[in-house]
């Protein structure tokens, strides 16, 4: 083949590479700004220091070799890597636009690879003794009777240095306006834990405040995963030398401890989950919780029930151990309201045999006219407007013109006075 007919090849094959390498460096400036401009707002805080870039025309860029020191403090925080990925490059190259305009990508990614905490450092000391004044906290975490676990004790505990790797992923399909989301945390010696969540209802896979007004999100299903590797193990021994008991008191003393600071939140396991929590206590524990509602529920909504309503109205199933969990009920065994249902047990189950438990009918939505209204105070509803937004609350009060619904949020309340005559449809839990 002569050299005039190689040419066009030759050509193409100059402008591809020409093409791929500006598309590289277009790519690794804006990486570059950005990452500068974080250096740059965050030097008020703490100095901000990274190694180098990193490109894909896969669809990923990501920054390496991050360190953050706060000023004041002597410690820092390493980061092996921290990267952003899309579906693809053309995706990866419309993200900033996609996410100004509030449209939901189909694909996104962030990866943050190789966080360290020196476990001596002050660092780690500021994180778990600020989370210490959580009764919860303390009490699932802590030693029960023989104290709190402070950053201090890790390197008692055998922890001379904290290493994690995060992942925060979603999914968008629009074939039915779903969105996935998945957190997932990984800490060496420690702990493996993963959270998906997949919503429905997405109103035009767009995220914009009044696209949520108009249609909120719905929970169609919920998974959890924990997988103990060594804490409870290290945390036991920890403890139950440092009370000077072996790690069966230890373990007594810390269920006790647990049981009383659910008591003060009224939540009261039954007592199928007490022993599945104490062989999960006992070692290298492993739990797996689904939440699959008979309807999707809407996110917000979710905030309106207690512990006990949750668990029934979610479908909610238990493994421990990889043995499953029949009894979820979470209140108190003989009161009008608290036989919660419990799933048949295999046969073979002697509680199965000897005791029946009562199995209320779960409540619904019903519609209910807005001159019965009245009838239905402290009662979840949602109410349709006529302009087409939704509101949903708790029926708080009732006059000649309005009707009051109340919600909890970011840990408050909020009212909202809905006019009867704005009112095109009314919802009520019954």
């Amino acid at each position: 083949m002569s050299w005039f007919s190689r040419k066009p090849v030759v050509v193409l094959a100059l402008l591809a590479l020409v093409a791929i390498g500006g598309v590289k460096l277009l790519l690794w400036n804006q990486v570059k700004r950005s990452a500068d401009d974080f250096v740059r707002h965050m030097s008020l805080h703490a100095a901000v220091h990274y190694e180098g870039i990193e490109t894909s025309l896969m669809g990923s860029v990501g920054i390496r070799g991050i360190t953050i020191r706060p000023h004041g403090v002597s410690d820092s925080v390493r980061i092996e890597r921290i990267r952003f990925s899309a579906a693809h490059l053309p995706a990866l190259l419309r993200l900033r636009s996609d996410l100004e305009s509030f449209r939901i990508p189909s694909e996104m990614t962030l990866e943050v690879q190789g966080l360290t905490l020196d476990a001596h450092g002050e660092l780690l000391y500021s994180l778990i003794d600020d989370a210490a004044d959580n009764a919860l906290e303390t009490a699932f975490f802590g030693c029960g009777d023989f104290g709190a676990v402070t950053a201090a004790s890790y390197p008692d505990m055998g922890y001379d240095r904290l290493i994690s790797n995060i992942r925060l992923s979603q999914v968008y399909n629009k074939r039915d306006d779903s969105l996935l989301l998945k957190a997932d945390l990984h800490t060496e010696e420690m702990v493996d834990i993963g959270i998906a969540v997949r919503l429905t209802s997405i109103p035009g896979g767009q995220l914009t405040p009044m696209a949520f007004m108009q249609q909120m999100p719905e929970v169609s299903r919920i998974t959890l995963r924990y997988q103990d590797y060594a804490y409870n193990e290290r945390r036991n021994r920890y403890c139950a030398e440092r009370g000077g008991v072996d790690v069966a008191e230890f373990l007594d003393s810390h269920q006790a401890a647990v049981r009383a600071a659910l008591a003060a939140q009224n939540i009261h396991p039954s007592e199928g989950l007490q022993i599945a929590y104490r062989r999960f206590v006992e070692g290298a524990g492993h739990i797996e919780l689904s939440m699959r509602p008979e309807r999707n529920v809407s996110f917000l909504e979710l905030a309106l029930y207690q512990p006990h309503d949750l668990v029934r109205r979610l479908g909610t199933q238990l493994e421990v151990n990889g043995a499953r969990v029949y009894d979820l009920s979470l209140r108190r065994q003989g009161s009008e309201e608290g036989a919660v249902a419990a799933p048949a047990s295999p046969a073979g189950s002697a509680a199965a045999t000897t005791r029946r438990v009562a199995t209320p009918a779960l409540p619904q939505f019903r519609p209910v006219a807005v001159s019965e209204l009245d009838r239905h105070v402290g009662r979840p509803a949602r109410v349709v407007l006529t302009s087409g937004l939704q509101r949903s609350g708790v029926i708080e009060q009732i006059d000649a013109q309005h009707l009051m619904l109340r919600r909890r949020l970011h840990g408050g309340v909020v009212d909202y006075p809905i006019a009867f005559s704005d009112i095109e449809r009314v919802d009520v839990e019954l």
